[in-house]
Parts: structure tokens; C-alpha cells; sequence
């Protein structure tokens, strides 16, 4: 039976890490995570579960410091879940034989659900989340290894469950580093007018607009100029 490592990196994720690992530790024999420097007890749940724990002085985005847990890793695949997500049982018991049917391939996609205020914002998407550990994870926001070969999984998904403040929050901070690469500011304009539309179906557009971000976003994305957030006005 084929086994994979579980990898994360978490910076000042005590607020929900515990119950994370709760849930996944009886199902890895190896657990390595890496703890960017966080105010919070972050690195001391983290002490309590995992096999490695990887100290970085780095703060903020995972992808940076996956390099250097995964030269702790010591099986041939590894699997990576961050700490607001939550892999369902059916994904975890299944990914032994998964792995097993992967065999001939390098890398793994992982369907994902993503709900943003219990609204489901968009169609059920895939991420790549287990690959061999040959391959190296590239130190790059939002990337992945290069494979040759991938293979879908068909069981389970991991669930992607935030507030609208956690979801927009975070994509400003990537637009923040999105220097002048336009497709990655669209993608990232994209998916906070996404949040927005669906959480206001749900809970009205005053709720949006209560937000501290509010008049950042009103600006950046909805009276902007980019095509695909022109093309359907979010507010009425």
C-alpha cells in the first residue's frame, strides 16, 4: 500500500489548525509541517501532531517555505492540505488506492469545493495536491511542481470554507504582490467579484458594503476597467 506524507505550512492558524489535525492525523504515518513565524500558538498545536515541524522566518504566503519541508519528506509522495481546508474522509481513506492507480503518473488533481458565507461561489474545480516527491514544489505563489504525467482523483474533495472578510482579505494581499502580471490581477479581481456577488445574493448588498474593504474593492474591481468585471455590474 502506497502511502503519502501530509505537508502543510501554516503561519498564525491556531484559530482553526487543532481541529485540522485532528481530523487528518489518524489517517498519515508522516506528518511534516512548516511553521512560519506566527504570534499566535500556532507552532505549539503544530508540536502536538506532526512527525517534522520546520521552523521559517518567513510570514505569509505557504508556497515560499514548501521547499524546505518537503527536503524533510522521506516517502515517495506527499500530500498538501492548508489550514483552511478540510479533506473529507472519503478523500482521505481513498488516497492509498488512488495512489495505487497513479502509479503511472507524476501528480494527483483533487477536486475542491469552495464556499464563501455558505454560498458555493463557483463550479467544482481541481487542484493538484499530491505528486511524487522527487518533484520539487516550486517557492512561487500559487504554483505547482511540473509534471509529465497527471491523473484525476474521482473520490472525495477537499472543502474550502471561508467568511467573504477571509476570502476578499486574502486576494487583496495577492494583488499585492501581483506586480504587473496581468493575468494573475484578473484572475485575483475575478474571484473577490465572485465572492461578493454571491454573498450579497445571500445576505444583501449592505452586508457587503459593511465592510472596512468595501470602498478598496468598490474601486479595484466593480468600477474598474477590467473586462470580465465590466461585463457584469455587481451592484443593482
Amino acid at each position: 500500500m502506497i502511502e503519502p506524507t501530509l505537508v502543510m505550512v501554516v503561519c498564525n492558524e491556531a484559530h482553526r489548525l487543532e481541529a485540522l489535525l485532528q481530523h487528518v492525523r489518524p489517517n498519515f504515518d508522516h506528518i511534516v509541517i512548516g511553521v512560519q513565524e506566527s504570534t499566535d500558538n500556532t507552532r505549539e498545536i503544530v508540536e502536538r501532531y506532526a512527525d517534522v515541524l520546520v521552523d521559517d522566518k518567513r510570514h505569509g504566503f505557504g508556497d515560499a517555505s514548501l521547499p524546505l519541508v518537503q527536503r524533510r519528506v522521506e516517502t515517495d509522495w506527499a500530500f498538501r492540505v492548508d489550514a483552511d481546508e478540510w479533506p473529507t474522509d472519503e478523500l482521505l481513506e481513498a488516497l492509498p488506492s488512488v495512489l495505487e492507480a497513479a502509479s503511472a503518473h507524476d501528480g494527483v488533481w483533487i477536486p475542491f469545493r469552495s464556499w464563501v458565507e455558505g454560498v458555493e461561489w463557483e463550479v467544482p474545480h481541481s487542484h493538484m495536491r499530491l505528486w511524487r516527491n522527487r518533484l520539487q514544489w516550486p517557492p512561487k505563489l500559487h504554483s505547482r511542481p511540473a509534471t509529465k504525467q497527471e491523473f484525476q482523483c474521482r473520490t472525495g474533495y477537499i472543502l474550502h470554507t471561508k467568511t467573504l472578510d477571509e476570502h476578499v482579505r486574502g486576494y487583496l494581499d495577492y494583488l499585492a504582490v501581483s506586480g504587473d502580471n496581468q493575468s494573475w490581477i484578473h484572475h485575483n479581481l475575478v474571484m473577490i467579484a465572485a465572492a461578493c456577488r454571491g454573498s450579497a445574493g445571500a445576505k444583501g448588498w449592505d452586508f457587503v458594503r459593511s465592510h472596512e474593504w468595501w470602498p478598496v474593492v468598490a474601486e479595484r474591481v466593480f468600477h474598474g476597467e477590467d473586462p470580465a468585471i465590466v461585463e457584469a455590474p455587481a451592484e443593482p
